[in-house]
């Protein structure tokens, strides 16, 4: 169900909008992954499952389940319901429990729709699940009106791993590691840096789409 859904899905999203994709190459293609992306629309779970190869599951607000159809199709594709605005310790737990058995989870770290924000403010739970895994993280980058047939822009970053590393100035770019690690850093201190890091990394996405914007060159994917 889930991957005729993600075919269909393929072939209607080009005939709403004009979409691009840069770098969904660099998404690993096995292990826990954690894609932590702006969000603009309600599009984007849609438009982030259909960028990558891998079968994604994401959190969504607990309004959407109240709906007992669309709570259906919801679970489906492995969605599953977090309260904003509160420590939902059941949707971590559900969050670790997915990375835990490998799987790619999207998350929008901000908690709510900012469309077209250009500064960040991200919550700490993405920090924990970053710090209590093994995930990799890859940064998103959505930019786009969202109205039909206008351009959107779907930017994946460099992918790199939260690590508590024992030395300082040690870096997770080894084999299965990449990205840089987070020296000497543990619990309450490690979750805080993590999410400085994740925020730093979705930041640079949108200095580099602005500065290429102000410049009018487009990078190539």
């Amino acid at each position: 169900m889930y991957y005729f859904v993600r075919s269909l899905v393929r072939f209607v999203l080009p005939l709403l909008f004009r979409v691009s994709v840069t770098g969904a190459q660099l998404v690993p293609e096995e292990g826990p992954v954690l894609l932590c992306s702006t969000h603009g629309s309600n599009w984007d779970p849609i438009l982030l499952g259909a960028s990558v190869n891998r079968k994604v599951a994401f959190m969504a607000k607990e309004e959407l389940f109240r709906f007992p159809p669309l709570a259906m199709l919801l679970r489906t594709f492995d969605a599953f319901p977090i309260r904003r605005g509160a420590a939902d310790r059941q949707a971590m737990r559900i969050a670790l429990g997915l990375l835990d058995q490998g799987r790619l989870l999207v998350m929008f770290p901000e908690g709510h729709r900012r469309p077209g924000a250009e500064r960040l403010k991200i919550e700490r739970g993405v920090g924990m699940l970053a710090a209590r895994s093994d995930a990799v993280i890859v940064p998103v980058l959505l930019r786009g009106s969202y109205r039909w047939f206008q351009p959107l822009r779907i930017t994946f970053g460099e992918p790199f791993r939260i690590e508590a590393a024992s030395e300082p100035d040690a870096l997770g770019d080894g084999p299965g590691a990449p990205g840089r690690a987070l020296s000497g850093a543990r619990g309450r201190d490690l979750v805080d840096r993590a999410t400085e890091l994740i925020e730093t990394k979705m930041q640079d996405l949108i200095t580099a789409a602005r500065a290429e914007r102000a410049s009018g060159v487009r990078s190539a994917p």
